[in-house]
């Protein structure tokens, strides 16, 4: 049997309620941004039972709501989804606002409120910086590759002598050259995925598809 309420129950609820307080302008935004939230937990949520073919949002109980943040604001939106820095920077605000609401309604318990607090803030903040260095990355970029190559997620460690140091998935350091404005917005402990080429020892951007804060 579903849970009563369900996810999207409660967030019609969250919603309604919403829609009483603020503009009709940011009324469209949080419903735009719940939808958006539903659909990556009803692609990525987990149901106990198997063979169960609702929607996780139609059967699970908005207790399952903050195990899904992280999916959806540090991966769903970067991945998934092309938006204004504005309309990022609202998820953020969003998930928070949620987490506070979810505990009133008694749904969730006050750490899971706090973390979706914390995770939410974290994306107002990063989100749109993570949006703007993929651009920055996208524009100096060589496009070709005329030697080695390294194609996956790359996390960004340090920058070192002018060079953007990342490890590699199997663990490897690769120095890469950039540009001083772009090693500028570059942020260690965030990763992005692309291609490298070698140019002698110094490696250079081919490709960069995302950027994960």
């Amino acid at each position: 049997m579903p849970a009563s309420p369900t996810i999207r129950q409660a967030l019609a609820e969250f919603v309604a309620d919403t829609n009483t307080r603020v503009s009709a302008r940011t009324a469209r935004q949080y419903e735009s941004v719940i939808e958006l939230f539903e659909s990556c937990m009803d692609s990525y949520g987990s149901l106990d039972d198997k063979d169960d073919r609702r929607d996780f949002c139609d059967a699970a109980g908005p207790d399952r709501i903050p195990e899904l943040v992280d999916e959806f604001l540090g991966w769903f939106l970067v991945r998934k989804v092309v938006a204004s820095p504005s309309y990022l920077k609202s998820c953020g605000t969003v998930v928070k606002k949620l987490g506070g609401w979810l505990l009133e309604r008694g749904y969730i318990d006050q750490d899971d409120a706090l973390e979706m607090g914390v995770s939410g803030g974290q994306a107002v903040r990063d989100l749109p910086r993570a949006d703007a260095l993929r651009d920055a990355l996208d524009d100096v970029s060589t496009a070709h590759a005329s030697g080695e190559t390294e194609e996956g997620h790359f996390a960004i460690e340090r920058i070192e002598k002018g060079k953007l140091v990342v490890s590699t998935m199997a663990g490897s350091e690769l120095r890469v050259a950039l540009p001083s404005w772009v090693l500028e917005m570059c942020v260690p402990g965030w990763t992005f995925s692309g291609m490298l080429g070698k140019r002698r020892t110094v490696w250079e951007l081919v490709e960069v598809w995302n950027v994960y804060p």
